[in-house]
């Protein structure tokens, strides 16, 4: 959303957030200027940090971020990272 606010010279932007039942998989779209990307899983280039700490944060989870956006079309992130449970590894006493 910081992103989103900084950056899409926009007011608003759609986020949703929803479970497939073995991930969490949250969405930002804005229609805001949107900007050239090289690939969309958001690989270090030099100019997208943030992007890049995105995908390094989900990938530390075992989970994943996309990027579709190209100047003029606005916007889309798409983060997904499973849902982890006591027998995964995951910390139950966390939630």
């Amino acid at each position: 959303m910081t992103n989103a606010a900084r950056h899409a010279r926009v007011n608003e932007a759609t986020v949703t957030l929803r479970s497939t039942g073995d991930a969490v998989i949250a969405e930002i779209r804005d229609e805001g200027c949107g900007f050239e990307l090289r690939d969309s899983v958001a690989e270090p280039d030099g100019s997208h940090v943030g992007l890049v700490a995105m995908r390094e944060r989900a990938a530390l989870v075992g989970g994943d971020v996309t990027v579709r956006t190209s100047p003029g079309k606005g916007t889309a992130v798409r983060a997904a990272v499973p849902i982890m449970g006591p027998e995964d590894g995951g910390d139950s006493e966390r939630w």
